[in-house]
């Protein structure tokens, strides 16, 4: 019910924001006619590569501090992704993604209900981004050729997950080390829906430099080799990315 109503929510937000976006544009006739005419002679085609850092809903009991116990228990681990991003219109763009995360979750010193575990995967998803406020014009901070400075944006989509995981014992003082069986058949694959947003900061007329959050809602619970209901969004292993990404848009061809 948790998972459900978090997804319920971030949707609701990312579609307020669309239809924010759209009233501005329809109160602004002469403001949309300048956004248009900057828009038109822009590339519309970017690519980016970026890097960042996962942490898993995971089933391991990890309660909530302000210590880094709950993000060890969880699992966490690097994530590298690239894409490319087409703006169909000054504030509505198309992306296409794909990311590698892996991640390792440790069992707690004193506890004998949790457990480590080891788990990677490769997701292919589409979203569709909103820009918040005109990458071309309008009131703000502008650098060259009318560019914005900071455009916030939202962003969700929907993927394929392809992944794999075992968990353990690790083998501490009187406990013997003890390897889990497989709960599912591994490799195996599950549907994912990134929600987040993020900022793109504007460098040059070719790169912008783009820090990220998405939170990853996966349809399944093996991610973490353990089918159990304990985590903080859920049954299902859900996921959160921070990443940073670099942002190239070519010159546009005449």
């Amino acid at each position: 019910m948790k998972q459900k109503s978090t997804l319920i929510l971030l949707l609701l937000i990312f579609f307020s924001s669309a239809a924010h976006v759209q009233a501005q544009r329809k109160h602004n006739p002469k403001f949309r006619h300048s956004t248009n005419f900057s828009f038109r002679h822009e590339p519309k085609l970017s690519f980016f590569v970026g890097t960042g850092l996962s942490i898993m809903n995971s089933d391991n009991p990890s309660g909530m501090s302000f210590s880094t116990e709950p993000i060890k228990k969880n699992g966490f681990g690097p994530t590298v992704n690239v894409g490319t991003l087409y703006n169909v219109t000054p504030y509505i763009g198309i992306l296409g993604n794909l990311e590698y995360a892996r991640f390792r979750g440790y069992e707690g010193d004193a506890d004998l209900n949790t457990f480590s575990f080891r788990s990677e995967g490769i997701s292919a998803s589409g979203s569709v981004v909103i820009n918040l406020l005109s990458n071309y014009a309008g009131t703000g901070i502008y650098r060259s050729k009318r560019r914005r400075l900071i455009v916030p944006y939202v962003k969700a989509g929907i993927g394929i997950m392809h992944y794999k995981a075992s968990s353990f014992k690790e083998g501490r003082g009187d406990i013997a080390y003890e390897e889990f069986e497989s709960q599912t058949k591994y490799p195996a694959t599950a549907a994912v829906v990134p929600v987040g947003g993020g900022f793109k900061i504007y460098y040059t007329k070719r790169i912008s430099f783009v820090p990220e959050f998405n939170l990853n809602f996966i349809t399944t619970d093996y991610l973490d080799n353990m089918k159990e209901d304990k985590g903080v969004l859920g049954r299902n292993d859900h996921f959160a990315n921070f990443s940073f990404k670099v942002l190239y848009t070519p010159s546009k061809k005449m």
